[in-house]
């Protein structure tokens, strides 16, 4: 290729990245003020949310390995700790972190998903895809809303996830396998869940691609990828160990045969009302029937992408892949498809209760749902409207010019050259036109010589002259080809439409009129597509009321500020507690009213909480009291435990449903932690 077609090719490639980079940029900064207005109003935040932004202070305070803190598997040290500390620099350490950070790594992933679902090579329904995106996440219906704009609740996890899918089915190099591998090792020091939804799909897509192609180099980069994601974990955890970092506390996972059961009962409710048709009774709801109906359209749309993306992985999995699509296409597909299925067991064994707030497993598989039904939706519709602008018809060209037909034809192995010409003897004949088509520039015959030019400009019209055809037809006579047809051509070559469906064409010069045929059938698909935008119109109608509705809801409350305001009037500064009323607290006050975790022991005395909390909270600290909620009971953190522990308090103050002990001086926290057996600990029970 000459020097000045690679500088071309460079420059229209740094172009789309710009571009994409430009618009990803543009959907976030939008997406995430909107995201965070109805966030305020469906999360008032708890001590769960409040740990992450406590880790991120810590990390900008310079303690960038949490060294002396002790947290579980999903520590969210490398997630959402770090948002949080970014956050932090950026607008300052309060209670507005609560809802600001979510919706901001929300609006990345919705932002990296509409990238995902993009076809930039197929104009105006290139933006199908984006546009079901942003109808299914960026207008979500209250439970969606619920469990996707809180934290640290997975969504972080899901966006490292969706980057290595994307290198891994689009990059598919040594390199890109190297730096996915990378992502998923950074975000497995996080959230041990991506070893489910993540690193397990792709393992499992890199054999199903194995199998689709028959041969192991189809999903080797992926495979490997995905299995060494897991020591390269594993050594950066021990050099961060080295270091000085967190340590990995008890995590049990009970395991019941009943509960299991009844989780995928539940299925049938909580995915549904993740898209808005019925609801889950811990998020708060604001929906009717018409409302709902229009949810239906997308629920519909959603589930007939995802079964059909299975059903068409299993076929092609024992009949191989006749269609010859670029593998770029489906290896995400796949990925996306195997996540949701993993997610889906990540709910039906994580969920030990029936408590509704384990419904935040099923994020992950929302959003890759989401992505999946974009990209098969935008490839239906490209299919039916190309194969409805190609019926046959007949095109009159000059008189003596081509006959053309454009046929399925296989994709070329290898980089088509000259070679890939096979002609009969021809007589020169008048300029004939390929219009009405579209074609990469290059894809043409200049004297002997044809070559492909990959880059991702189109133009309309390609003419082949009287000398280029005399050139063809001398080269046809010179492999013998001819068919005894006396003024005869037949040039066969491949090109690739706007539809991205691979193809090719065959010319003949005849010596009566000529015409140009298109020969790909037309297929009755025309109503599906028009019931496909209908019901993404309807779904877009019914989301745009929804948040509509969803905004003028009250913001949501938050039962700490009077308590903050108490403490305060009260001169009550520093304090234990239960977790529950403890680091939501100290965020909501700014630090101005500090309490730490504290849990109970042998003998029911309370000693530091060994779970998402810091060694440097309570070591030399004296505090003024001891609070709890005396309507949310909490491990024995209550006035018997801290009555053991401190003795009779000097006095008992009330506030709403929050109990405070005071004793005559201050008190101090035992530091002694169980040891630590197994950081998961899988408990079966009948």
């Amino acid at each position: 290729m000459s020097p000045e077609k690679n500088t071309a090719m460079r420059h229209a490639t740094l172009k789309q990245i710009v571009y994409r980079l430009s618009a990803f940029a543009a959907i976030v900064a939008i997406l995430t003020p909107f995201l965070n207005a109805i966030s305020t109003r469906y999360v008032p935040g708890d001590s769960d949310g409040a740990t992450p932004i406590l880790e991120g202070l810590s990390i900008l305070h310079g303690n960038y390995l949490l060294h002396g803190w002790s947290i579980s598997l999903d520590s969210f040290w490398t997630l959402d700790s770090m948002f949080n500390a970014f956050m932090i620099k950026a607008v300052g350490f309060g209670p507005s972190l609560l809802t600001l950070v979510p919706s901001f790594i929300a609006a990345l992933v919705i932002a990296l998903a509409v990238l995902l679902a993009y076809k930039a090579e197929n104009g105006l329904l290139g933006l199908v895809g984006p546009f079901i995106v942003l109808v299914c996440l960026a207008l979500p219906s209250p439970d969606l809303s619920f469990f996707l704009l809180q934290g640290p609740w997975h969504v972080a996890t899901t966006l490292y996830a969706l980057l290595a899918f994307m290198i891994l089915a689009k990059w598919r190099t040594w390199a890109g396998a190297a730096v996915a591998s990378l992502i998923l090792a950074i975000a497995l020091l996080g959230d041990l869940l991506i070893l489910d939804f993540g690193i397990t799909a792709i393992i499992f897509a890199a054999i199903v691609a194995m199998l689709r192609e028959r041969k192991f180099s189809a999903g080797a980069k992926t495979f490997l990828a995905g299995l060494l994601s897991m020591p390269l974990a594993i050594c950066l955890r021990l050099i961060a160990d080295a270091l000085g970092t967190f340590e990995i506390v008890n995590r049990n996972l009970p395991l019941k045969l009943s509960q299991i059961t009844s989780n995928i009962g539940f299925l049938a409710n909580r995915i549904p009302a993740m898209f808005g048709v019925g609801s889950i009774s811990s998020a708060p709801t604001n929906s009717d029937l018409p409302l709902e109906i229009g949810h239906i359209f997308m629920l519909i749309l959603v589930a007939t992408a995802v079964l059909y993306s299975m059903g068409n992985t299993i076929f092609c999995i024992f009949k191989g892949n006749s269609d010859k699509l670029d593998i770029k296409y489906w290896h995400l597909n796949d990925i996306l498809m195997l996540g949701i299925l993993a997610d889906i067991v990540t709910y039906i064994v994580g969920a030990t209760s029936n408590n509704t707030q384990y419904t935040k497993y099923l994020d992950p598989g929302v959003i890759f749902a989401v992505i999946l039904t974009a990209r098969v939706i935008t490839s239906l519709l490209i299919h039916i409207f190309n194969n409805n602008n190609t019926s046959d018809s007949t095109v009159p060209t000059s008189e003596g010019g081509l006959n053309l037909a454009f046929s399925s034809l296989p994709k070329p192995s290898a980089p088509i050259s000259s070679n890939d010409i096979y002609a009969d003897f021809m007589t020169p004949a008048q300029p004939a036109s390929f219009s009405n088509y579209d074609f990469f520039p290059g894809f043409g015959v200049q004297q002997t010589v044809v070559e492909p030019n990959l880059t991702p400009v189109y133009q309309d019209r390609l003419q082949i002259s009287k000398p280029q055809m005399a050139s063809i037809g001398h080269r046809a006579r010179s492999y013998g080809n001819s068919d005894g047809q006396s003024g005869a051509l037949h040039l066969k070559y491949y090109a690739e439409t706007k539809g991205s469906r691979r193809s090719g064409f065959q010319a003949g010069s005849g010596v009566g009129r000529g015409h140009l045929k298109k020969a790909t059938k037309s297929i009755p698909l025309f109503p599906v597509a028009l019931l496909i935008l209908v019901s993404l119109v309807i779904t877009c109608i019914a989301g745009a009321v929804q948040v509509r509705n969803e905004m003028n809801l009250p913001t949501a409350s938050q039962p700490v500020k009077g308590l903050i305001s108490f403490l305060e009037a009260h001169h009550l500064d520093l304090g234990v507690g239960a977790y529950w009323v403890s680091s939501i607290v100290t965020v909501e006050s700014k630090g101005e009213v500090t309490i730490r975790p504290v849990t109970n022991a042998a003998a029911d005395k309370l000693r530091r909480y060994g779970r998402q909390s810091s060694l440097s909270w309570y070591q030399g600290k004296q505090f003024q009291f001891f609070i709890y909620n005396l309507y949310q009971p909490w491990r024995k953190v209550n006035t018997v435990s801290a009555e053991k522990t401190y003795g009779p308090p000097e006095k008992t103050l009330t506030y709403g449903p929050y109990e405070i002990l005071i004793w005559p001086k201050p008190i101090e926290v035992s530091l002694v932690l169980p040891p630590i057996k197994n950081p998961l600990n899988l408990i079966f029970r009948n």
